[in-house]
């Protein structure tokens, strides 16, 4: 059965994307901590075998395809349940796009992300103590934050407001796991880059 639902009304297919975030709730998307990484990874997956974990991306790039207002509503009804995997989503969503504009040599990694593969975006924030650059042909430097919710994850690593780095997991070293968000399974470390340039993928994110 639903919880009650207060926010705007519903056309049939949001109620349907609802309905399934629920009974997934209550069936599969028991809510842990970053000690239980593989029940993450499964909740993860789970999403992205009923087509919720990149509901919103481009159809033709193997996304849901679903408007913004379903994407919201499946996110909001996510982040009511599991707030870590919601924004988890939200990053899928975002490294989707970025993927979809490097064109099909792509094509692989995008597919892995769709079927729950984990991936982090950050912006490089100095302000926040990241630092990365590009000599000598490679791509160095340390981010303060990720929440991939999961482990060894792609870092689309987001350099100005056209340009992204997709650094593949080989070329991100973890820290450990930082416990101040309250994003239960976020596994939130800080990490550390070092991959070979022209092995990391650039891409121009959309307009």
């Amino acid at each position: 059965m639903s919880r009650a639902w207060w926010g705007p009304p519903l056309d049939e297919d949001q109620r349907a994307v609802l309905q399934l975030v629920d009974d997934l709730a209550g069936d599969r998307l028991t809510r842990v901590g970053d000690d239980r990484p593989d029940d993450v990874d499964a909740a993860r997956v789970a999403l992205a075998e009923h087509a919720l974990w990149t509901l919103g991306a481009d159809e033709a790039g193997g996304g849901g395809g679903a408007d913004l207002p379903t994407t919201l509503v499946a996110l909001a009804r996510l982040a009511g349940t599991w707030p870590a995997l919601a924004w988890a989503s939200v990053q899928a969503h975002a490294a989707a796009m970025v993927l979809s504009a490097a064109g099909p040599e792509a094509a692989g990694l995008l597919a892995g992300i769709h079927a729950g593969e984990p991936v982090a975006v950050c912006p490089v924030d100095p302000a926040e103590g990241d630092t990365v650059e590009l000599t000598g042909g490679r791509l160095t430097g340390t981010l303060d934050r990720l929440d991939p919710a999961g482990r060894e994850p792609h870092v689309v690593v987001l350099l100005d407001r056209e340009t992204a780095v997709l650094v593949p997991p080989d070329g991100v070293v973890l820290g450990p796991t930082l416990r101040r968000t309250g994003l239960d399974g976020a596994l939130t470390v800080g990490c550390r880059l070092d991959a070979a340039y022209p092995t990391t993928r650039w891409c121009t994110a959309p307009g």
